[in-house]
């Protein structure tokens, strides 16, 4: 299993900058990738609402042993505060593992918080079932990236993801990181709000 700072570092935003492939497919707001891996609205399978999103390794060879779909926004509405992250997932056919993920960046001290399910992972072929991530955002997180991820081979669907700031009664799902000490460069453009959350578009 790879280590959540190997991944912290897979997933940086310039990952979600680069990706080029089946751009015409992605649902509106979303980015995903690398190359290797296909992000698709799908209206067939669905939990709800128009449509779904599926995650799936493409046919044709690649270097790759993961991909995901993602969204970056801003983070400082949640900074200080608890934050659950859940959404619907249906696996077929997984053959290493698939989950939500969430990390938090801070400008100055690179990533502070992340989850990705690793200790809890999907596998093999499930029905649409809710699975979440609870995490601290410290009060200098700057920038969200979440989404799904899915490693090997396999296809997944995503739907109808939501936040919420909960409690302390509420148990977070991981443990507070180390920072990677990297700072981090945040978009401008970067938005205020996570959108389409249900894949409708």
């Amino acid at each position: 299993m790879k280590t959540a700072s190997m991944f912290a570092v897979a997933f940086s935003f310039g990952l979600v900058a680069s990706w080029t492939h089946a751009q015409d497919r992605r649902p509106s707001n979303w980015g995903g990738g690398p190359n290797g891996y296909d992000v698709t609205l799908d209206a067939k399978t669905k939990l709800s609402g128009a449509s779904s999103v599926s995650l799936s390794k493409s046919p044709k060879e690649t270097k790759h042993k993961f991909g995901t779909i993602v969204q970056a926004v801003d983070a400082s509405k949640f900074a200080g505060k608890r934050l659950r992250y859940s959404g619907y997932i249906k696996s077929q056919n997984v053959t290493s593992y698939a989950g939500l993920w969430l990390r938090v960046d801070s400008s100055e001290r690179g990533s502070v918080a992340f989850d990705n399910m690793q200790r809890r992972p999907i596998t093999g072929t499930n029905d649409w079932y809710k699975y979440e991530i609870v995490l601290d955002i410290p009060e200098d997180g700057a920038m969200m990236n979440f989404g799904a991820l899915l490693e090997g081979d396999g296809k997944i669907w995503i739907d109808d993801l939501s936040f919420e700031i909960v409690t302390d009664e509420v148990e977070t799902t991981n443990e507070m990181i180390r920072p990677t000490n990297q700072k981090i460069a945040i978009p401008a453009s970067l938005a205020k709000e996570p959108e389409n959350l249900s894949f409708e578009t």
